[in-house]
């Protein structure tokens, strides 16, 4: 027993690396991706900070909830004046837009609970066809919104499995 742990103490102060003092080097690109999400009251300024720092485009969304993950229940809020106001916020601080109309599982649906929305799949072919009837809604209620504020990018269908 006391040969093995002798072996394995070696190998392993043999075999490790000591870390190193330098920080791994920054990728150079004229390419950023990443995401944020910002819930603040005052969205100007953070558009004009966004485009200070060279940003040129945002992504807002839009959610409709799914019951539970296996139904045809999906709703969403038929207002959601804040949306409008955050595209004409960007626009004005000279960005583009992309607009994502997304379903969410509703968490507060025990059913739902460590489900994400990649698992939507409603059980029959009756609860599928509602399925669709009532997304095809809410997409084209927010393709409208799309083209009459000049959005750059509508994208659906991230909920979608494939």
């Amino acid at each position: 027993m006391r040969l093995f742990a002798g072996v394995l103490a070696a190998s392993l102060a043999i075999g490790c690396v000591p870390p190193t003092a330098s920080a791994p080097p920054v990728p150079t690109s004229d390419f950023l991706l990443g995401g944020i999400q910002v819930n603040e009251a005052d969205h100007s300024v953070w558009f004009q900070k966004l485009r200070e720092r060279g940003f040129d485009t945002v992504s807002i969304t839009s959610y409709a909830k799914q019951g539970d993950w296996d139904s045809s229940n999906l709703w969403w809020e038929d207002e959601e004046p804040w949306v409008v106001e955050e595209i004409r916020g960007a626009k004005a601080a000279g960005l583009r837009v992309a607009l994502i109309p997304r379903v969410a599982l509703d968490h507060a649906f025990p059913r739902n609970r460590f489900l994400w929305h990649g698992m939507i799949y409603p059980g029959s072919d009756a609860d599928v066809e509602e399925w669709f009837r009532r997304y095809r809604q809410f997409v084209l209620r927010w393709a409208k919104v799309a083209a009459e504020h000049q959005v750059d990018v509508f994208g659906i269908g991230s909920e979608m499995r494939a």
